[in-house]
């Protein structure tokens, strides 16, 4: 009798034993936002919601994050004060930000020697409305987190920039990577920023933050031939989305004879293929919670194409499948 049991993103259907829970995440946990769904940099804006780097351009719903809304100056000086945890401080003594929600974070930037203003060389005036471009925000950026010149500029276009040592200083950190995949010769230097670019532009800048992906999850709308082996469900999804799966095993402890050695087998394990093709977990470390051990595989899948894909998912004991899961999402 197998004692181990197939176990899912959310929840654990344990044969014989109550349901026990893998993750406080909800069944399939979808983005921060309803309006970012497909972007590549979706990932990124979770992270920056899940840091408290942002909040939505909504209030108080914050449901949205208007992401391809471009940034003004004002917005850009409060997601970094929060990102890069800029003090508080006197007045900058700009003459046009006194009423700007944002005031307070534009003084902490100007403090921090991040910005200078915008009328040179007076510097008296902000521009809080003005939409910030690519060329100012890798300044921004350069300064805020004192990167030193690159060796050589990969960008073709910005050598009538002022901003260009700082470009790239930018593209030699890793934070940016051009604007014309897959050439990426070209950064676009008069281009505004997007609330999208941002959110990836911070994400990279900042070495705690990783991406987060949207969770797909092996148990809710799934549909069961009665033997349990054989397992189906449908659902529409926007084109774009990356999924991250997460599943594995449950075993009972104390282990019976033999069988810790077939819990830990390579032949035990999570498979899943991504219409048609095979993809390649990273086992996660083994965990003990209570008289229960787990083993966890996870992946995340490249984005869904439009019309029909197909994720299928398999759960091996010692090499032999247990339970097969097809999952149909239409993008």
């Amino acid at each position: 009798m197998i004692r181990a049991t197939a176990i899912v993103v959310a929840a654990v259907i344990v044969l014989g034993f109550a349901a026990v829970p893998v993750h406080a995440t909800p069944p399939d946990a979808a983005g921060a936002f309803i309006d970012d769904d497909g972007s590549v940099h979706e990932p990124n804006i979770n992270a920056i919601k899940a840091a408290g780097i942002t909040k939505g351009c909504n209030p108080p719903a914050n449901t949205l994050f208007c992401p391809t809304r471009s940034l003004t100056r004002a917005e850009l000086a409060s997601l970094f004060v929060r990102a890069f945890e800029l003090p508080p401080a006197p007045s900058s003594g700009f003459q046009d930000i006194a009423g700007s929600v944002h005031k307070k974070n534009i003084d902490a930037l100007a403090a921090a020697g991040i910005t200078k203003g915008c009328n040179p060389p007076a510097n008296t005036l902000f521009c809080p409305n003005l939409v910030t471009t690519r060329a100012e925000m890798a300044s921004f950026l350069a300064r805020v987190l004192g990167l030193p010149p690159a060796p050589d500029q990969p960008f073709i276009d910005v050598a009538g920039t002022i901003h260009r040592v700082n470009i790239a200083a930018l593209a030699f950190a890793g934070i940016t990577k051009g604007c014309n995949p897959p050439t990426n010769d070209l950064y676009c230097p008069g281009e505004s920023v997007s609330r999208e670019q941002i959110a990836s532009f911070v994400t990279r800048a900042l070495p705690d933050l990783s991406p987060v992906y949207n969770q797909l999850s092996l148990l809710t709308g799934v549909v069961c031939a009665k033997d349990g082996m054989s397992c189906t469900r449908s659902f529409t999804a926007a084109k774009g989305i990356q999924w991250e799966v997460t599943g594995g095993w449950y075993n009972v402890l104390p282990f019976l004879a033999g069988e810790e050695a077939m819990f830990d087998a390579p032949t035990t394990r999570l498979e899943v293929e991504l219409n048609g093709v095979p993809v390649r977990l990273t086992e996660l470390d083994r965990a003990q919670a209570g008289s229960l051990v787990r083993r966890l595989f996870t992946v995340v899948l490249d984005p869904i194409g439009r019309g029909s894909n197909t994720i299928v998912a398999r759960w091996r004991w010692n090499g032999t499948v247990v339970r097969t899961l097809t999952i149909r999402a239409s993008g």
